[in-house]
């Protein structure tokens, strides 16, 4: 009885820690074709799709910083992505990357020139609640 109790247990905290795992990723936004879901920018009414290719995931941040009293975030990425984002920003000068947080569209930032850093900037239009879920799911970790 008791060892079936603990591989109950065992089992709820794997569901809860899979559940709890955020979800993050960056990807080119491209043209709508039929079937695509389009996805809104929270705090905006357009409508973008997104390439299925990320250039960004959650296991590419190190950290997501907020600055206090806005709805800024810094995000800090390994530099294995730092050199991703710069080899896929390189030409693409007026494209936009889509950056969804726990599957929602948070932000779409136009490429001005090529991307290379390990700090991310973004402004965001999402309730303050969003953004310190954002800083809350990548605390930091050591790179």
């Amino acid at each position: 009885m008791i060892k079936t109790v603990f591989h109950a247990a065992l089992f709820v905290l794997a569901a809860a820690a899979a559940q709890a795992a955020p979800s993050f990723t960056m990807s080119f936004v491209v043209p709508c074709k039929d079937g695509d879901k389009p996805r809104t920018i929270v705090g905006d009414v357009e409508n973008l799709c997104l390439s299925p290719d990320h250039i960004i995931d959650a296991a590419d941040i190190t950290r997501v910083q907020r600055v206090p009293t806005v709805n800024i975030v810094t995000i800090e990425i390994t530099e294995a992505a730092s050199e991703r984002l710069w080899d896929a920003s390189y030409d693409k000068a007026g494209e936009r990357v889509g950056v969804l947080f726990d599957e929602r569209l948070i932000a779409a930032p136009a490429i001005v020139a090529p991307v290379h850093t390990r700090t991310l900037t973004l402004i965001l239009n999402n309730d303050p609640a969003d953004v310190d879920a954002l800083a809350d799911a990548f605390p930091g970790k050591s790179s």
